[in-house]
């Protein structure tokens, strides 16, 4: 399968090595692979409903969440979001993402794209005085947003491993 980048086990060997880089234990692999399964089926239910939901449609992913986490306990019943964390992280992509380095990279392209859609909804609920998604009055910027990575998923499909595993759980 194509990959984002080149693959190195010399330096991948070397960082396990130097204490960089742990292996992951199989229970760890597992819940990995669960999580990534589970989050795959999640989002494609997501996007059959369209880009605003409703209290119903809610209530349905949710139940789906609950599903899914029996059939792969991997996936949290609730999605994992630390709001303490998650601006280091934004901050983190922000740096990345204008890596020259990265430049012709679809994937940076894409987060870049999904991080001016975020700005723009956080200005937006900052002029309803909202400073964050937390407040449930939020849930039209919320839908936009998720609109919005839904799209850039479609146009680069590798997209999805970042947004499902890190940026989703703000929008959810």
């Amino acid at each position: 399968a194509p990959g984002g980048d080149v693959f190195s086990f010399e330096a991948w060997n070397r960082q396990i090595q130097k204490g960089e880089r742990r292996r992951l234990t199989a229970q760890e692999m597992v819940a990995a692979a669960q999580y990534r399964i589970a989050s795959s089926i999640y989002r494609e239910k997501r996007n059959q409903l369209g880009a605003t939901l409703n209290q119903e449609q809610r209530d349905w992913l949710s139940q789906w969440r609950v599903f899914l986490n029996e059939e792969y306990p991997g996936f949290p019943v609730k999605a994992d979001f630390n709001p303490g964390e998650f601006p280091n992280f934004i901050n983190d992509l922000r740096i990345a993402v204008t890596d020259n380095r990265l430049a012709d990279n679809d994937v940076a392209n894409a987060v870049k794209q999904y991080l001016d859609a975020r700005d723009q909804a956080l200005a937006n609920a900052a002029a309803a005085g909202y400073s964050s998604f937390q407040s449930p009055k939020t849930q039209p910027l919320k839908d936009w947003l998720a609109s919005i990575a839904a799209t850039l998923v479609q146009q680069t499909p590798e997209f999805a491993r970042i947004f499902e595993d890190k940026l989703a759980a703000e929008v959810d």
